[in-house]
């Protein structure tokens, strides 16, 4: 869902087509490290990559997650809100959209029972599987709160 949202987000008016909340912008597709068939995506090269181009930019569309618990260090999330807030090529913030982790669960939740949740689909093509069904009682996600960062999810079954 994080190709459609981008494209949504940079779709050209047309006539009889929907168009995107920032039409004609610029997409700057990244392509995080590939070790042992996930991307690594350490907190500090997310930052380092935010940072070099955080001046040229309105809309940062960010298509990973962690499940059940993302969390950020204090100090990323000081460095986002700052983005957010006074960043971009107009000084005016930065708009961050967030993969709400595709993991069929809730983002914050403190629950009482365990809680089924999903890691998504392994493979390609027609070779795709699920990932085992895991529980968690505890949801926790600490980018939330923060002005200008958006989640979005995909709900999906076998």
């Amino acid at each position: 869902h994080g190709t459609s949202i981008c494209s949504l987000i940079a779709a050209r008016p047309y006539d009889d087509l929907p168009f995107g909340v920032a039409p004609n912008c610029r997409l700057l597709p990244v392509r995080w490290e590939l070790v042992n068939g996930k991307y690594s995506i350490s907190e500090d090269l997310f930052l380092q990559a935010l940072d070099s181009i955080s001046d040229q930019i309105d809309v940062m569309v960010n298509t990973w997650s962690r499940s059940p618990n993302f969390r950020f260090r204090d100090s990323t999330i000081e460095r986002l809100t700052a983005h957010a807030t006074k960043g971009g090529r107009r000084g005016k913030g930065i708009v961050f959209v967030w993969a709400a982790g595709n993991s069929n669960c809730p983002i914050n939740l403190a629950s009482k029972a365990d809680i089924p949740f999903r890691g998504g689909l392994r493979g390609k093509g027609d070779n795709k599987t699920w990932y085992p069904i895991k529980t968690a009682r505890q949801f926790s996600n600490n980018l939330t709160g923060l002005d200008n960062v958006l989640h979005v999810g995909a709900i999906s079954g076998p």
